[in-house]
């Protein structure tokens, strides 16, 4: 077999997860935690892996619930309040990891229980913050500004004006993502009533108004749908005098002009779309460019010049076109400007429902600039990871290291500084794997026979039991240890 062959680097030069079942891994982990006398872990691991809860994870995700498992288990046994709201956090920050907001609500909500036990205001806003940002991921807004609100509320009362001024922002997040439901079922007046609040929000907490300048957007457009024009006039005008991004520029002019077209003032009308004509004059910005000339045309129609109002429109079909990449017929220009003009302003309002769309996508996110609640914290399990990953790729050298008194200066190197460079025979392996290629001199039989001899002579020291493969293929070492266990 080529050493370059994709199954061959899938069965015996990649890690576990690679060429392991998520059915093999799940089977074996509900073996280790009944042997290590884990049965809750090993029953709620069971129950999550049958339910297919979990999807197909992979052998490292697989092994961080169970650690994860591992120590819920050993907090339940402790009954210490403060592990097992560390416990509850994790499994929590697990769930969100894979995208299973509404398993994770489950954890998040007993680590909320466990904090107000603590009496420590700061734990508790962390553990509401965690609960109310699953509940909005999971679309639950009313119970996750709820939340909020309370977290906002305790760090107004501890004084920690950081911590408020982040939480207000959260807050603002998860009201924006609420109005806007609101909005797309039609109820406008709620929405508004959101927005509003936001824009409290902002002053109440002494917050950066640039950090949220797209509510003066939202709230005009709102404002619009509504048939309020001057409030949706007002603020409008107001997102121009602050905003930066001239495509959202051109974007609120386009809405302006759509307001006093309604109103009839045809000429206000057209000064907003001139102006922003000019504004998206580069190239790139032929999708916006494309719908300021539909408007000209529209514009144009209503105040009785045909000729005008044809000739924008065909511009506009143009452009439209060659931002899209792609061509038309004249009779094709023809026909989509006669459907155009015969009712404008259907397509005048699916125009700013697209253009809505577009500024909502592009707007920045509105979340804290600061660093979150609990950085040292997330870094530290992020680095606690990446360690955990890297043992189970390590481990086979890792056991050599420990059993040879040749090499206990490297074991000792790597238990003081974690200095992963001690492991010169996984390195080398690990940088001939990426490239598709086995270890220097040794062909694919020769590598798997040295791994299985490795195991047994491993296993028999620990256990004092030889166990001898003849086969040239790989074995786990959980392998040896059911063969040795016979």
């Amino acid at each position: 077999m080529p050493y370059g062959d994709k199954d061959f680097e899938a069965n015996n030069w990649t890690h576990v997860d690679n060429h392991r079942k998520h059915e093999d891994t799940a089977q074996k982990i509900s073996v280790e935690l009944l042997q290590g006398g884990h049965i809750n872990a090993y029953k709620e691991f069971f129950e999550l892996v049958e339910s297919k809860s979990l999807g197909r994870q992979n052998y490292f995700k697989l092994h961080e619930l169970k650690k994860h498992l591992i120590a819920w288990e050993d907090a339940r046994r402790t009954g210490d309040v403060r592990d097992l709201y560390s416990a509850h956090q994790d499994l929590g920050h697990f769930f969100i990891s894979i995208k299973k907001p509404s398993m994770a609500m489950k954890y998040y909500t007993t680590a909320l229980e466990k904090s107000r036990m603590l009496g420590d205001p700061s734990v508790e806003i962390v553990a509401t913050m965690h609960l109310a940002a699953c509940m909005e991921a999971n679309c639950d807004y009313v119970p996750a500004i709820k939340l909020f609100d309370e977290s906002r509320a305790k760090a107004m009362e501890s004084r920690d004006q950081n911590t408020e001024k982040q939480v207000a922002m959260q807050t603002i997040a998860a009201r924006l993502k609420y109005a806007k439901q609101q909005e797309d079922r039609g109820n406008i007046d709620e929405a508004i009533d959101q927005y509003i609040r936001c824009n409290d929000l902002v002053y109440e907490s002494s917050l950066e108004p640039e950090s949220v300048e797209e509510l003066d957007y939202l709230l005009g457009r709102a404002y619009q749908k509504k048939g309020a024009y001057p409030n949706a006039i007002s603020h409008l005008q107001t997102y121009l005098a602050v905003s930066k991004d001239l495509q959202k520029i051109a974007l609120a002019r386009l809405h302006l002009s759509n307001i006093y077209t309604s109103q009839k003032e045809y000429e206000a009308a057209l000064q907003q779309l001139e102006t922003a004509l000019q504004i998206v004059n580069d190239p790139t910005q032929k999708p916006i460019q494309a719908k300021v000339l539909m408007q000209l045309g529209i514009v144009h129609e209503k105040m009785g010049n045909g000729d005008k109002a044809r000739a924008w429109m065909e511009r506009g079909f143009q452009t439209s076109c060659e931002a899209d990449c792609i061509e038309r017929t004249p009779a094709e220009m023809r026909a989509f400007v006669d459907n155009v003009l015969a009712d404008p302003d259907s397509v005048l309002d699916e125009g700013h429902r697209a253009a809505d769309e577009e500024i909502i996508q592009n707007a920045p996110p509105i979340t804290p600039s600061g660093p979150s609640f609990d950085v040292q914290r997330e870094e530290r399990e992020k680095k606690n990871r990446e360690a955990r990953q890297k043992a189970d790729i390590y481990f086979d050298e890792y056991m050599d290291m420990m059993l040879d008194p040749d090499r206990f200066d490297d074991l000792l190197q790597f238990k003081l500084n974690k200095d992963f460079s001690v492991f010169r025979e996984t390195n080398a392996r690990l940088a001939r794997e990426r490239q598709g290629l086995p270890p220097v001199g040794m062909s694919p039989e020769e590598l798997a026979r040295i791994h299985n001899e490795k195991w047994s002579r491993i296993l028999k020291k620990i256990h004092g039991v030889s166990v001898a493969y003849p086969s040239n293929h790989w074995r786990s070492p959980e392998d040896f240890i059911e063969k040795s266990s016979e």
